[in-house]
């Protein structure tokens, strides 16, 4: 993982700008929804959006891409006629397929740990920051 001197990539941003809207409020969103007051967007369905899916599309291989396809197709041939599936995605969008499922179940997989790198990235560089406003308000020592 190599230190990063800004944070000026897109998925960075959106990260950034996903975890401020968080922050400036979102973070209340399940509640809000119990209490029947929905404001703002939902913060893990504007990550799945925003985040991950920018994530898939510019940093997984279309080789990866195929396969995670070919094997959702696969899944669904042998398990779809006895298969039931009802799931809600992070991005509030209903699967009810075995395909669908299984497709999603790809991406998740081959997104997750570019994922955790982003942050990762993100959280070194806010560290490393931190770091160098500590060392420079101690005089140098």
């Amino acid at each position: 993982m190599r230190f990063l001197k800004n944070l000026d990539g897109s998925i960075h941003q959106k990260i950034l700008a996903v975890l401020s809207d968080f922050a400036l409020g979102e973070r209340y969103s399940n509640i809000n929804l119990l209490a029947g007051e929905v404001r703002g967007n939902d913060p893990v369905a504007t990550w799945a959006e925003q985040v991950d899916r920018l994530i898939f599309e510019s940093h997984i291989s279309d080789a990866r891409k195929a396969k995670i396809r070919q094997n959702a197709r696969v899944i669904d041939q042998m398990f779809g006629d006895f298969t039931s599936v009802l799931h809600i995605s992070e991005s509030g969008h209903e699967t009810t397929s075995v395909e669908a499922a299984s497709y999603q179940t790809g991406v998740w997989d081959a997104v997750a740990p570019q994922r955790q790198l982003f942050v990762m990235q993100v959280i070194r560089f806010w560290a490393e920051l931190l770091y160098d406003f500590a060392v420079q308000g101690d005089g140098g020592r």
